[in-house]
C-alpha cells in the first residue's frame, strides 16, 4: 500500500491558486524574458544542478512564492526538477512537479519528471514514484489513473530487488480498489463520507474521523464511540470494544485495503487493553477479569496476522532463492528446512542480514526465531531507531538501544532471555510514542522511540541464529534503496 505520509507525498506547503484558477503556462518568449531574473534569484540563493539532496526543495519553496511573476516561477520549478534530476533524487523531482502542476495547469508535469528519471534513479524508486502518481490521482477519470499503474507494473517486472514485482502487483490492486471507491463519492462528496474513504483506503484516522459528524446510522455510532474512548482517562475497555466493532466493519469489506486498513486501527486500540496489568496489591480489584485479557490478546495477535503487509511484509524462508529478499553483509547465511541460518565469521567481519525493503511507518514486527549456538548467545535485531541484543555473551544480560531526536537511550534486563535451539516470538509494537517489546507474549521493556526504516537480524562473534520468519505490519517505504542497516551496535 501506498501511504498518504508516504516519501514521495508532497512535502511542502504551497501557497497556489484553487485548481480551476491554476495559471497558464508561460509561453517561450515569457520564459525567455524571465530567464535573467531566475540567474539573479539562483545567484542569491546559491543553488545549482547537481548540488545534491536538498537543493530542489530550496527551489521549490522560493517558487511557492505567489507574488512572483509566473514565469519566474514556472522557471524555478523547472530549475527544481533539473537539479533533482542532476541528483538522480526522483522523490525531490515528483515533489517540484507536483508543486509545479498545483499552480499551473499542466497536469502532465509529474509523469514527464518521472520519466526522465528511468535511466537515471534506482528502480525501485522510478516505480514508487509511477505508484505515487497514481495516488495523486485517485478522483480522476481512469484515463489519468491507469497509465500510471501500467508504467510501475511493467518497470518492475525487471524484479530488482527481489520482490519488487510482487510489491506492486498488491499494491496496484489496492490503488485501484481504493480509486474505485472515490470515483463512488462522486466529486462532492460530504465530509463524513469523504472522511471514511480517507480512513478505509488512505489510512488517514487522524483527524478525519475525529471531526465526522454525527448520526443515526451504526458507522455514526462507531465514530462517536470512538471519539468518546479517547477522551482522558483513557477507557481502556471501551478502547477495546470499539476495536471490535472496527474488526467487524472489517468483516463486512469487500477491499483488501479496506480490510487491512481498519484491522491496523483495530490493533491500535486492542493494544491497551491486552497490556493491562492487575494491580499486585491484594486489597486493589482488578480493572478487567483475567479471562477478558487473555481473550483480547488472543484477539490482537490474530488481527495483527491478518493486518500483515502482504508480499515485502512476510518473509519466509523456504529455499535459496529467498537469500535474494536480503541484502548480506559478510557472515555465513544459508537457508535450510524452511529456516535463515547466520553464522559469524570473527570479530574482523560485519554480519548483517537487512531486508530490502524499508518502512515508512512499522505498527508492529513479529520475527520468530532464535539461537542455534550451543552456548545461546547473542541473536540482535534492528528496526530502524531500536537495536537489541538479547543473551549478551560477557553477562546474563539483555541490552535494548533506543534512538530519537532528543538522543539515546540504554536499557538492559536480566536474566538472558532466549534458550539456545528453542525458537521464541520476538514482537516490537508501536504504542502512541513507545515501542513495547515482547517475547513469547510477556513484555520485556519498552521505550520512547517510532518504528520506522530498515529491518535487520544479526548474531555476534561467535554465534549462529536462525530466523523462521519477519512479519511486518506498515507502510512500505519503496523508494528507498536498502544497502543495509541503518543503525546497529
Amino acid at each position: 500500500m501506498v501511504s498518504t505520509r508516504g516519501a514521495l507525498a508532497v512535502a511542502l506547503t504551497i501557497a497556489c491558486l484553487p485548481a480551476q484558477e491554476r495559471l497558464p503556462v508561460p509561453d517561450a518568449a515569457a520564459r525567455a524574458e524571465a530567464q535573467p531574473r531566475l540567474m539573479d534569484r539562483l545567484a542569491h540563493l546559491l543553488v545549482e544542478p547537481g548540488q545534491g539532496v536538498g537543493a530542489s526543495d530550496r527551489v521549490v519553496a522560493l517558487a511557492a512564492d505567489g507574488s512572483l511573476d509566473p514565469a519566474l516561477r514556472y522557471l524555478l520549478f523547472e530549475h527544481a526538477m533539473r537539479c533533482a534530476l542532476a541528483a538522480a533524487d526522483v522523490a525531490a523531482g515528483l515533489r517540484a512537479a507536483q508543486a509545479a502542476a498545483r499552480v499551473f495547469a499542466d497536469d502532465t508535469l509529474p509523469q514527464s519528471c518521472v520519466r526522465g528519471f528511468e535511466t537515471l534513479a534506482p528502480l525501485q524508486s522510478v516505480v514508487a514514484a509511477w505508484l505515487e502518481c497514481a495516488r495523486q490521482t485517485l478522483g480522476e477519470p481512469a484515463a489519468t489513473f491507469d497509465p500510471n499503474l501500467a508504467r510501475a507494473r511493467s518497470l518492475a517486472s525487471a524484479d530488482r530487488p527481489r520482490g519488487l514485482r510482487d510489491y506492486v502487483a498488491q499494491a496496484a490492486d489496492e490503488l485501484e480498489q481504493a480509486h474505485r471507491a472515490r470515483l463512488l463519492l462522486g466529486a462532492g462528496p460530504d465530509r463524513a463520507r469523504l472522511a471514511r474513504f480517507e480512513a478505509y483506503y488512505l489510512g488517514d484516522w487522524q483527524p478525519a474521523l475525529s471531526t465526522a459528524p454525527g448520526g443515526s446510522d451504526r458507522i455514526a455510532r462507531i465514530l462517536r464511540t470512538k471519539i468518546q474512548a479517547h477522551e482522558e482517562p483513557r477507557d481502556i475497555v471501551a478502547l477495546a470494544h470499539t476495536a471490535e466493532q472496527w474488526l467487524s466493519e472489517a468483516q463486512a469489506q469487500t477491499d483488501s485495503l479496506a480490510q487491512r486498513q481498519l484491522r491496523r486501527r483495530a490493533m491500535q486500540l486492542l493494544v491497551p487493553l491486552a497490556r493491562y496489568r492487575a494491580p499486585a496489591a491484594a486489597d486493589q480489584p482488578p480493572l478487567v477479569e483475567a479471562i477478558e485479557v487473555e481473550r483480547v490478546r488472543r484477539l490482537l495477535d490474530r488481527t495483527t496476522q491478518l493486518a500483515v503487509e502482504p508480499s515485502v511484509g512476510s518473509l519466509r524462508f523456504r529455499e535459496a532463492a529467498d537469500l535474494e529478499r536480503l541484502h548480506i553483509d559478510g557472515g555465513e547465511w544459508r537457508v535450510q528446512d524452511g529456516l535463515l541460518y547466520g553464522r559469524s565469521l570473527g570479530p574482523d567481519a560485519a554480519t548483517r542480514a537487512t531486508a530490502r525493503f524499508a518502512w515508512q511507518r512499522i505498527d508492529c514486527i513479529t520475527i520468530r526465531g532464535g539461537i542455534q549456538s550451543q552456548a545461546g548467545l547473542n541473536f540482535r535485531i534492528a528496526v530502524g531507531p531500536v537495536n537489541i541484543l538479547f543473551n549478551w555473551e560477557v553477562a546474563d544480560q539483555n541490552h535494548f538501544y533506543y534512538r530519537d531526536a532528543a538522543g539515546d537511550r540504554f536499557q538492559v534486563t536480566e536474566p538472558r532471555l532466549l534458550r539456545a535451539g528453542v525458537e521464541h516470538t520476538i514482537v516490537l509494537r508501536q504504542v502512541d510514542d513507545h515501542v513495547a517489546v515482547f517475547v513469547d507474549g510477556t513484555e520485556v521493556t519498552e521505550a520512547v522511540a517510532t518504528l520506522a526504516g530498515t529491518v535487520c537480524v544479526y548474531p555476534a562473534i561467535g554465534s549462529e541464529i536462525f530466523v523462521r520468519s519477519i512479519e511486518v505490519v506498515g507502510d512500505v517505504d519503496c523508494a528507498r534503496v536498502v544497502s543495509g542497516p541503518e543503525w546497529t551496535r
